[in-house]
């Protein structure tokens, strides 16, 4: 038989307690500590915009959308513009006014002065009309901040470009 050694219920009890409120004292730290990074991917970055291909849609990039919310993103700073592909071969105006809603209300919605555009396929040559092309077009420059091009055209718009 073993020797019970006898406890006064204080001890008992303070010997479950403590190290649950250790561990409840670290995992409140580590909290604390992981909020930081992502209030400072806020504060430093910028919305994003994703501009699909011909005969796609946002909807593209969802995938996308939820891997930058996992990395700290609101979703709240990422936006697709959902243009009719064959229209944006003819007449570029109504395509070129849709992304200027939605840059404008990214920008509105986040304080932000300028926006982060991904653009794929075909929308990369819409993209390179809307920043080099018209009266506009150093004023749409000035509201991207960066620009990734994904299998499109490979001319530089005149900003940042990936």
């Amino acid at each position: 038989m073993g020797i019970r050694i006898r406890t006064t219920w204080p001890a008992r009890i303070l010997g479950r307690a403590v190290p649950r409120l250790l561990l409840a004292a670290l995992a409140g730290g580590a909290l604390l500590l992981s909020a930081a990074p992502a209030a400072d991917a806020l504060t430093s970055k910028h919305p994003i915009l994703f501009v699909h291909g011909i005969e796609g849609s946002g909807a593209q990039f969802e995938s996308q959308a939820v891997r930058f919310e996992s990395n700290g993103y609101a979703a709240s700073w990422i936006d697709e513009v959902d243009y009719n592909s064959t229209r944006a071969v003819g007449d570029k105006s109504e395509v070129d006014q849709q992304i200027d809603a939605a840059i404008a209300a990214l920008k509105q919605q986040t304080g932000k002065s300028q926006v982060d555009v991904v653009a794929h396929s075909l929308g990369t040559s819409v993209m390179y009309d809307y920043l080099t092309n018209g009266g506009m077009a150093a004023q749409r420059r000035a509201n991207v901040a960066h620009y990734i091009n994904v299998d499109g055209q490979n001319q530089n718009p005149g900003v940042p470009t990936l």
